[in-house]
């Protein structure tokens, strides 16, 4: 049976429960992750089959795995807690159990915000970080808020660039309290990969062509990390205006880093940036085309590809 079917009478399209379990990855996810009782429950709600029965379920499998989520007395078993933000995840990515209960997506991200801030598991809020920025639709302003104090009040650095990352899939594009957040992030934070981290999400989302986030990418490919200059090479593709010889030159000369990941994404946003037809880049390209590393030729290639 297909998971969408049609009501003969209304001629409406309508989420059954026999259709979510149609989906094996979502049975088994839901297997692994909630108890069997919840699983139980939400098997027992296919027959009948009807939109009520389906929500109901979704709502109390979330509650299940919400109640994990928080349970004083789980702090001892993480396993039923990582367990319990799986399902949550789960839920929230499913577009079954969504057109059945959109208000699932609220209360999921909900936990997810409550996880990240105030959870005292340093590995727990580093799944929340991550989930936030698969779940929350572009513009939530919760979401943002609560990233943001993440990415500049948390004491681990891992939490730090998950929310930076995050927040590149979250915030929207020309948002200048994040883009604040994230130039503050770039210059000043204790860790090498949560400042390559905000120098990547920077380029996702600067306004394109904005000078002041360019120069501080230019000077970023210049940096001595080349963790933070592969994260530049590829920030100036989306963010440089075509044509921008400053930005060409510095590519060019990334091209020929000793990295191969500076190198990779050099050779991408020539292709992205650079005048269609420009020899010198068209010459640098081919010469990439004999790198040692793969990804710098498959880089190379399609630059070369997108010119003609």
């Amino acid at each position: 049976m297909q998971p969408l079917r049609k009501n003969e009478e209304k001629g409406e399209k309508k989420i059954t429960m026999q259709g979510v379990f149609n989906d094996l990855g979502l049975l088994v996810n839901l297997c692994a992750h909630l108890p069997l009782a919840s699983v139980g429950r939400l098997g027992s709600a296919a027959f009948p089959i009807d939109d009520a029965a389906l929500t109901a379920a979704v709502v109390s499998a979330i509650g299940d795995a919400a109640a994990r989520l928080a349970d004083p007395h789980m702090d001892g078993r993480p396993d039923v807690r990582f367990r319990a933000l799986g399902a949550l995840r789960e839920f929230a990515l499913h577009r079954h159990v969504l057109a059945a209960a959109p208000q699932a997506r609220g209360k999921i991200i909900a936990f997810l915000v409550a996880a990240l801030l105030e959870d005292t598991d340093g590995e727990f809020r580093v799944i929340a970080a991550h989930a936030l920025g698969e779940v929350a639709t572009r513009g939530d302003q919760t979401v943002i808020a609560a990233l943001l104090r993440a990415l500049s009040g948390d004491a681990i650095a891992s939490i730090r660039g998950e929310a930076a990352s995050s927040l590149g899939k979250v915030a929207m594009q020309g948002d200048q309290t994040v883009i604040t957040a994230l130039l503050r992030a770039h210059a000043g934070d204790t860790c090498v990969f949560v400042r390559g981290d905000a120098a990547d999400v920077l380029g996702k989302v600067a306004t394109p062509g904005d000078p002041t986030i360019v120069a501080v990418l230019l000077r970023a490919l210049a940096h001595g990390d080349d963790y933070i200059r592969s994260f530049a090479a590829e920030s100036l593709g989306t963010i440089a205006a075509r044509g921008d010889q400053t930005v060409v030159a510095a590519l060019l000369r990334a091209l020929a880093h000793g990295d191969d990941h500076v190198r990779s994404g050099a050779a991408k946003s020539l292709g992205m940036i650079a005048t269609r037809g420009d020899q010198t880049v068209v010459a640098a390209l081919r010469r990439a085309l004999g790198d040692t590393d793969g990804k710098v030729r498959a880089s190379a290639a399609r630059s070369l590809y997108d010119f003609f």
